[in-house]
C-alpha cells in the first residue's frame, strides 16, 4: 500500500519547480495590474464602433502632478481595471501632443477623464481633477 503514495506527491511539485511565467510576465495573471491603454485615439474610436463600447479618454500630460496621482491610484485599482476592461475602450491622450483632441472634447486642463459614446455621438461622463477618494471613480465608471 505505501508504494503509490510518493508517486502521487511528485506531480504536484512539478509546476512550482518550473516557473513558466518568468519568460512571459504578462501571461500569468488574468487581470493586469493597471489599465491597458490604447495609444491611438482614432483606432480606439474604430474599436469603439466595432464593439459598441464607449471610449474612456484619459487626458494627461507628462508634467502634471495630479495626472500622476490618477495614474498611480485610479488606473491601478483592481475593480476599476476590471470595469474598464469589460465596459470601455480606454485611450490615453497627451494634451500637449494632441491639443486638437483637447479642442474636440473641450478639454483645456488635466487630468480629465471623459467617457464618450461615439454611437450616439455624446459625452456620457466627465471627471475633472483629482479625487483622493477612489470610490468617486469606481462609482462614476461602474
Amino acid at each position: 500500500g505505501p508504494v503509490p503514495g510518493p508517486t502521487v506527491v511528485t506531480p504536484t511539485t512539478v509546476p512550482t519547480s518550473a516557473p513558466t511565467s518568468s519568460s512571459t510576465p504578462d501571461a500569468g495573471p488574468i487581470t493586469p495590474d493597471k489599465v491597458v491603454w490604447r495609444e491611438n485615439y482614432d483606432k480606439a474610436v474604430l474599436e469603439s464602433n466595432r464593439t459598441g463600447k464607449p471610449v474612456l479618454i484619459f487626458f494627461t500630460t507628462t508634467w502634471c502632478p495630479y495626472c500622476k496621482k490618477v495614474e498611480d491610484n485610479v488606473w491601478t485599482d483592481q475593480e476599476i481595471i476590471e470595469t474598464v476592461a469589460e465596459s470601455y475602450v480606454p485611450v490615453k491622450v497627451d494634451l500637449d501632443k494632441h491639443p486638437d483632441l483637447g479642442g474636440r472634447h473641450g478639454v483645456k486642463a488635466v487630468p480629465r477623464i471623459i467617457v464618450y459614446n461615439f454611437q450616439d455621438d455624446e459625452e456620457v461622463l466627465r471627471i475633472s481633477g483629482w479625487y483622493p477618494d477612489i470610490e468617486v471613480y469606481r462609482d462614476a465608471l461602474d
